[in-house]
């Protein structure tokens, strides 16, 4: 799976670099709530979705005629996970990412209303873990956190983008530990809503 997304990353860039002259690049700002939870492998232990701010850069390319392209983005993201049934109730995370997702684009519509499709890798990079924690363990690479991206929305206007994606987290980053024979392995999911203005 990482393999597929190293190869997604390289598409788009050539996408990007072999681009006609009558592609267009934007840049733009963007902010939103991210609402993010562990996916644990056991149905035993669950975590609840809490809700964090989300924000930071974007820039998007796009090929007119053919409506397809490339965004990334440069977002600080709060990632808080919290609360669940069983023991894992007992935990508190709260986590600081900047995230740098790299999606193809899909433009479809009319000049001043369109509707877009995106799907692309995320790359996480942990900025700081404010933990309150009691039988879990950090698994992995504590410090980098692999997702894929698929969302969607509308952009009013040719400046404003509404969107709403979902992140399936790749990377195993945390264990709960009940005893010897009892535990559960987490993997971060989360729902984002931004909006974006670009110039």
């Amino acid at each position: 799976m990482k393999k597929l997304i190293v190869l997604f990353s390289i598409a788009a860039c050539l996408l990007f670099i072999s681009s006609p002259a009558q592609a267009q690049l934007r840049f733009g700002v963007k902010a939103g709530v991210n609402m993010s939870r562990l996916s644990f492998d056991s149905d035993v232990y669950k975590s609840n979705n809490h809700a964090g701010f989300t924000g930071g850069v974007m820039a998007e390319f796009m090929i007119p005629v053919l409506g397809i392209g490339v965004d990334g983005s440069v977002l600080y993201t709060r990632k808080d996970i919290r609360e669940g049934t069983g023991f894992a109730k007992a935990y508190d995370k709260k986590l600081d990412y900047l995230d740098i997702p790299v999606n193809f684009k899909w433009k479809f519509g009319v000049p001043l209303l369109k509707f877009f499709l995106t799907a692309g890798p995320n790359f996480g990079f942990m900025l700081s873990d404010m933990s309150d924690i009691k039988n879990m363990v950090e698994t992995g690479d504590r410090k980098f956190d692999m997702g894929i991206n698929v969302g969607g929305g509308l952009e009013i206007f040719n400046h404003v983008q509404v969107a709403v994606s979902h992140n399936w987290g790749l990377s195993q980053r945390f264990e709960m530990i009940e005893s010897e024979y009892n535990s559960a392995k987490g993997k971060m999911r989360s729902w984002s809503v931004t909006a974006a203005y670009l110039f």
